[in-house]
């Protein structure tokens, strides 16, 4: 379960970014899952929750966690056809070869937000980026 190695390196990249700005404790973080990204969206949601639990510094004890998930998209180069891949399978519904992913394999942390007193200014207390793990 490679996902939880990825969220450790997620709450790293997002707790050292947040302590910059003084921005501590992290108390909502918003992902970017690409459908084709081989990521669990459910084991991920399963180590955030692992890590906040055992009170991770930097991260509050309430803190939550948002996926996004990006659909998959697919070019065809032998027959032009754009298409949404179903199961995973990026292979041309019209001609059958296998065709260049155009959108879906990302990994983004999109947003995070914290601070002690996030809830009387949570604009000022956010970051907002497109941020990738090394890695992911």
């Amino acid at each position: 379960m490679h996902e939880f190695a990825l969220m450790d390196q997620i709450l790293d990249t997002v707790i050292t970014d947040a302590a910059g700005r003084k921005l501590l404790p992290v108390h909502e973080i918003t992902l970017v899952v690409g459908e084709l990204a081989n990521i669990m969206p459910e084991a991920l949601e399963m180590a955030f929750q692992v890590f906040r639990d055992s009170s991770r510094p930097g991260l509050s004890p309430e803190a939550s966690l948002v996926i996004r998930r990006e659909r998959g998209l697919v070019l065809c180069q032998l027959c032009n056809q754009q298409y949404e891949p179903e199961d995973g399978l990026v292979l041309c519904p019209v001609c059958g070869l296998p065709g260049q992913i155009l959108a879906g394999q990302e990994l983004t942390i999109e947003y995070y937000a914290g601070g002690d007193d996030h809830d009387q200014d949570p604009d000022a207390a956010a970051c907002s980026g497109s941020q990738q793990p090394a890695g992911g």
